[in-house]
């Protein structure tokens, strides 16, 4: 399993399995070849609002598996966000993940790690706990929903 940053190629994939589906819950990527590489563009600056951004294709044995992102919060600390495709859940891909974005941001300089959940999402609550997050408090979240958030030092 490597995580890489979304290029061109991934277009046809992703347009016939990720759009308009729900193997990717909660993320919506452009139907247009034009708008896709605009939104994979915006990704390769590495940087969202000022601050360190990076998303990644999650991809085991040329596969597509999922997504996974690592968005700088203060200058310590970093969220880490993965999104499994439905099909490959509970292969242990989610964990894979992490544990590479946690490389990627020790090497970055960060000292934190945050994640944020929505209160519902039970599987994720509990990966987060067997990760190594420790939770540290509810709030609202922009969708106006509740949201767990949890932290560990990296």
């Amino acid at each position: 399993m490597l995580l890489r940053n979304f290029t061109d190629a991934d277009f046809e994939y992703i347009k016939h399995n990720w759009t308009s589906t729900e193997r990717i819950i909660g993320t919506t990527f452009p139907n247009s070849f034009k708008d896709y590489q605009a939104l994979i563009r915006k990704w390769g600056t590495r940087e969202y609002n000022g601050k360190y951004f990076e998303q990644f294709i999650i991809i085991d044995n040329l596969i597509p598996v999922g997504l996974c992102s690592l968005m700088e919060q203060t200058k310590g600390s970093v969220s880490i966000g993965v999104i499994i495709d439905k099909n490959f859940w509970r292969k242990g891909y989610c964990t894979r993940a992490c544990s590479e974005l946690v490389k990627i941001a020790k090497e970055k300089g960060y000292k934190k790690a945050i994640a944020g959940v929505g209160e519902f999402n039970t599987p994720s609550i509990e990966f987060c706990k067997k990760f190594g997050f420790t939770y540290k408090e509810t709030n609202i979240n922009k969708k106006d929903r509740k949201q767990l958030n949890f932290e560990m030092n990296i």
